[in-house]
C-alpha cells in the first residue's frame, strides 16, 4: 500500500516519538503539532482525547530527562571522627637513677661536689616546692637526687612519673599561675622558674613529653643541660 508524503511524515513522526533518544523538549513541541494534525483528520471532538494521550506519553520522557519533578538525594551519614590519645609509656622510665643520666653529666655533677645518693635527707622530698604540684607527684615511679654533705647549700631532686593529659593540664595551668616560663624544646614542653632569697638561689624545671613528667627542684646549683640529658637518655 502506497502512502502519500503527508501520511508518511506522520508515520515517521510517530516512530520518532517512541524513540527514547529524542530529548524531552523536542517531544513536547512535536506532540503539539501532531495533536493539531490529528484533530484536523478526526474532527474537533477527538482533540481533547488525543491531547490527553500525548501528555501521558510525553511525561516519562520529561521525568527521565530531569525536566519533571526534582529528586532530593538522601543524605549519607558521616562517620564519627576518632581522636587517638597517646597513653603514657611507663616502660620508658628507668628502674635505677644511674640509667637516667649520661656518664658525661654524672661526671659534671660530681665535679661540683654532688653525688647521686640512694637516700635523701634534704629539706624537701618532691620535684616541686608547690603543694598542689607535690600532690600530683606523690606516686612518682622514680626519685633521684644529687647532693653534697649539706643539701641546704646545694642539691637537685628529680622525680619521673607518668601523667595523663588531664593531670598534665592541671599541672601546667598551675605553673602558669605561679609565673613559670614556658619553653618548647626536645619534642616536648618545659616550664622553668628561678628565685633568689636570703637562703640563696633555687628553682624548678618541669618537662612534659609523651605522657611523662620530669620534675626537678634544685637549690644552689642549676646545672645547664641537666633536663636535656635526662630526656635524651629516656627517649633515645
Amino acid at each position: 500500500m502506497q502512502h502519500n508524503d503527508s501520511e508518511q511524515d506522520r508515520l515517521d513522526w510517530v516512530t520518532r516519538f517512541d524513540d527514547p533518544v529524542v530529548n524531552a523538549a523536542e517531544r513536547t513541541q512535536r506532540s503539539r503539532a501532531f495533536t493539531i494534525g490529528l484533530g484536523t483528520l478526526f474532527g474537533g471532538a477527538g482533540i481533547a482525547a488525543i491531547a490527553f494521550l500525548m501528555t501521558a506519553l510525553s511525561r516519562p520522557a520529561e521525568e527521565e530527562s530531569g525536566l519533571g519533578a526534582s529528586r532530593t538525594p538522601t543524605p549519607t551519614p558521616s562517620a564519627p571522627v576518632v581522636v587517638e590519645t597517646l597513653e603514657p609509656d611507663s616502660s620508658l622510665i628507668p628502674n635505677q637513677c644511674d640509667s637516667l643520666f649520661s656518664e658525661s653529666m654524672a661526671q659534671t655533677l660530681r665535679g661540683v661536689g654532688l653525688e647521686l645518693g640512694s637516700e635523701w635527707d634534704g629539706p624537701w622530698s618532691s620535684g616541686s616546692a608547690d603543694a598542689e604540684l607535690q600532690r600530683l607527684l606523690d606516686d612518682a615511679e622514680l626519685d633521684c637526687h644529687w647532693s653534697q654533705d649539706d643539701p641546704l647549700a646545694m642539691a637537685l631532686l628529680t622525680q619521673v612519673t607518668e601523667i595523663s593529659s588531664h593531670e598534665a593540664g592541671i599541672a601546667t595551668a598551675r605553673m602558669q599561675e605561679l609565673g613559670f616560663n614556658e619553653l618548647s624544646e626536645h619534642g616536648g614542653v618545659r616550664y622553668v622558674h628561678e628565685q633568689r632569697t636570703g637562703d640563696g638561689i633555687s628553682g624548678e624545671s618541669h618537662f612534659f613529653r609523651d605522657g611523662l613528667w620530669f620534675a626537678t627542684h634544685w637549690r644552689g646549683h642549676g646545672q645547664f643541660g641537666y633536663t636535656a640529658d635526662m630526656v635524651q637518655s629516656v627517649f633515645s
